[in-house]
């Protein structure tokens, strides 16, 4: 997507059928959320692992919640599963995760919770 014209409380952008067609955006309301970021500058400081790419599809989630663990169980998509390899990364929303455990239908991601309330990710 490209930014069109901006002002402080409205964003216009190009976007592409591609991208209508392999995400949720054409239907979305007026006034529904939507992570924005800045384009990375060349220079800048990268904390973390670089990741490059564009949204492939959207997929079904489901949560699991079990004393301090939290497992994301995501549907493969039927034209995308067989390039989830495990132990590899992806970008759900604006979070970068490790593949856990993978198989023919679903992959699933695990996520500690510590006492501070932060985050921490693992297979």
């Amino acid at each position: 997507m490209t930014v069109t014209e901006y002002s402080n409380d409205q964003i216009s952008f190009d976007v592409i059928k591609e991208t209508l067609r392999v995400t949720n955006l054409g239907d979305l309301n007026k006034n529904s959320e939507v992570n924005i970021e800045r384009s990375l500058k060349f220079g800048d400081e990268v904390g973390g692992h670089l990741l490059s790419g564009h949204i492939s599809c959207a997929c079904k989630a489901s949560l699991n919640d079990a004393e301090g663990e939290v497992e994301i169980l995501v549907d493969k998509p039927e034209n995308w599963g067989h390039t989830f390899i495990p132990k590899r990364v992806c970008c759900l929303k604006w979070s970068k995760l490790n593949f856990g455990k993978v198989n023919d239908k679903v992959f699933l991601f695990t996520l500690f919770l510590r006492q501070s309330g932060l985050l921490i990710f693992f297979p």
